[in-house]
Formats: structure tokens, sequence, C-alpha cells
């Protein structure tokens, strides 16, 4: 298949010059392309019709990767094929995750970089299976390549995300209709506890708070106290834009989370003053701007890390943190202020109030001073 070039782009670029804004014309080199001039950048759109299906699609703009755009060129190509049952070879896993898997999570999944990484982890222990057909990949097939990357002495919660990349990809299959089964599904998870009682209070919340706000990079330490301020989940608030924010910054529209459902995310005072400060600093649509790539912060690890030094110099460091630390300190500290599992619930996003309680963990002094306001009702004394 002929691919798009520098030389091809430019010559794009000049002809759109002919045509007023809004418009739209064929690219003759490639069947099916054309290139919609808009107000500020060209498209380029892929149109094609195959067994009563119409496709419709834009690859993206002239000044996208070529690479990328070519990708995607190659891959609806390939789709119209399959429709049309031109399709000559079958299609090996390896194929299918880079022309379907790969496009597909670049727009449907919340953290794509994520889910690159994890694949190019997986990929050297696919061995074989990455020429087998994708029809013909069964569940021990897949047991088996989990079992190689535990070989590799990663941590049940790591080989669970791998394994839910797995999952992700025969989920689309299926969606496809290539396969009928996701082989992935009927694997068992590793086993990982979820009792985590390591929560912010008193002195060490108090300077996590100080040392925070005073670190070098402002979009590394607001990011840190807005996740203990939000409860939000590390890539929800990390990938945040500030078009998701309501007017008056007080709540955030989720488009999309972990369950796949967008949510709204209500704010209290000291996460809008994050936003204040932050919005002062604005370099791009993200919250949470990163110089290094021009998009947002992947994770804050330095940030943290120099704070739990602070911490530890203070000599308030209670233990080992994590981002999802604050999400269990915020979860905490709102039952503990409200005494509303529910309300928890629904400020952390979860679907279960059973989810919920894992992340709830009472002080000693919390319940026993519930406690004692039972004394008032039972009125007894001797």
């Amino acid at each position: 298949m002929k691919q798009l070039t520098v030389e091809i782009v430019k010559n794009i670029e000049s002809h759109a010059t002919k045509y007023p804004v809004t418009s739209e014309f064929r690219i003759n080199e490639f069947p099916n392309l054309y290139a919609r001039k808009n107000q500020n950048a060209i498209s380029l759109i892929f149109r094609a019709e195959a067994a009563g299906n119409r496709i419709v699609k834009k690859i993206g703009a002239i000044t996208d990767s070529i690479d990328l755009l070519n990708q995607r060129l190659l891959r609806l190509y390939n789709e119209v094929a399959y429709l049309k049952g031109e399709t000559s070879a079958p299609l090996t896993l390896s194929a299918f995750i880079t022309l379907y898997f790969i496009p597909h999570s670049e727009i449907n999944h919340r953290d794509h970089k994520g889910m690159l990484s994890r694949l190019r982890i997986i990929a050297p222990a696919f061995g074989p299976l990455a020429d087998r057909p994708i029809t013909e990949i069964t569940k021990f097939d897949c047991i088996q390549l989990i079992e190689r990357l535990r070989k590799r002495g990663v941590s049940p919660n790591t080989l669970n995300k791998y394994r839910y990349a797995l999952q992700a990809i025969f989920r689309l299959a299926v969606e496809m209709e290539l396969i009928e089964r996701n082989p992935v599904s009927k694997i068992k998870k590793e086993r990982v506890s979820n009792i985590l009682d390591r929560v912010l209070r008193g002195e060490e919340l108090k300077y996590f708070i100080i040392f925070s706000s005073k670190y070098s990079n402002p979009y590394a330490g607001g990011a840190l106290l807005f996740l203990l301020f939000t409860g939000m989940r590390a890539m929800e608030a990390l990938t945040m834009k500030w078009s998701y924010l309501s007017p008056d910054k007080s709540y955030i529209d989720l488009p999309l989370t972990k369950s796949g459902k967008p949510r709204r995310v209500q704010l209290n005072n000291s996460a809008k003053a994050v936003l204040e400060h932050l919005e002062t600093l604005r370099m791009n649509d993200y919250v949470f701007f990163s110089n290094a790539t021009n998009g947002h912060i992947s994770y804050p690890r330095n940030a943290l890390n120099w704070v739990c030094d602070q911490l530890s110099k203070k000599g308030v460091l209670n233990g080992h943190l994590t981002l999802h630390s604050l999400r269990h300190s915020f979860a905490t500290n709102l039952i503990e202020a409200t005494g509303s599992l529910y309300v928890t619930q629904i400020a952390l996003g979860h679907s279960s109030s059973a989810v919920t309680e894992r992340y709830t963990h009472l002080s000693n002094q919390h319940i026993n001073d519930s406690v004692l306001q039972l004394d008032t009702t039972f009125n007894y004394s001797r």
C-alpha cells in the first residue's frame, strides 16, 4: 500500500489553498482518502463502503506524525478488506495489536501511555503467539503467557495490570466479532492484599501539605495536593484538562474513568485553591503540565520522594507513602468528617460500598468518640 510522505503532505497543504474553509477534496494518490480544510488545520478523512457499512473516520491532521497517520490509514484499509472478505492472510496477534488495538486504545483508553508501556513489556513474552492467528489463541496459551511474565518476578499487582492489558486486546477482538470469547476473562486475577491502612493524619498530614506546596515544580507539587484534596485516581487527575472544569471550578466532569463511564467530581476549597494557582501558570489544556513532553506529567515520583524525605527529616514520616495512600487518606478523613459511607462512596466514584470500605481506616480515637456518644442514649450509671 502506498504511504504518506513529507512531500505528499506538503502537496496536500499547497492544494488546500485553492479551497475555502470547511470544504473537502479528494487525494488522488490514495483511494478513499480526503482532505478537509478547517479554520486552523487540514484534516485527513477516510471514506469507504464495505459489506453495507459506511466508514467515515478522521485519521488526523496533516501536522500529526506521518508514521502515526500511515498506521491509522493501514488499519482502515485492512478493516475494509476484512469487511469485504478480501483479507488473504490470517490476522495474527501481533498484527491485530498494531493495526487495531493500539489505534483503538489511543482514542478510547484513558491511560494510553500506560497501556503502550505495558504492551512493550509484554511483547517479548509473546514468543510464538505473536505470529499465531488471533482466532487460534486459547485460554491455555494466555495462562502460559502470564506464567512467563510471572517468572520475571513482578508483583501480583503488576501482573494483574498485564492481565488487564491482555484482556483489553481480546475484548476488542470480540467486539469486532473476530473471536467469540475472550480467552483471558476467565483467568483468575492474582491475589492482592487490599488491607491498606496507610493514612495521613495529624502532624504528618500537616507537613505533607506544607512540603508539597513548596516543591520546586509547581505542577508536580500541585498534583500531590490535588490528589489528597480530591481522592481522585492518579491517572484521572494527571490527565485532567482545564476544559473538564465547570466555569466556577466547583466540579470536574471526567469523560472517562476506570469503570469506562463518565463521572462528576465535586471540589472543596482546598482543591480549588490548587487550581487557581496553577491557572496562573497555564501552558496548555492539561492542568498538570509537563515541560518535558509539552503534555501532562506522567507520575510525580520525584516530588513524592522529596516530600517523604522532608517528612523523614522532620521526624513525622510514619511509613511508606504512595500516590494511592493519598486516595485512602481522602476517603478516611471524609468518612470521619461526615460519618457517611455513601457520601464517601460517591466521592470516590465507587460502584459498591464494599469497595469503599477497603479505603476507609477509622482511627481508634474516632471509633472511641463515636462509641462514647451512645452514653447519652443508654444513660446508665451505677
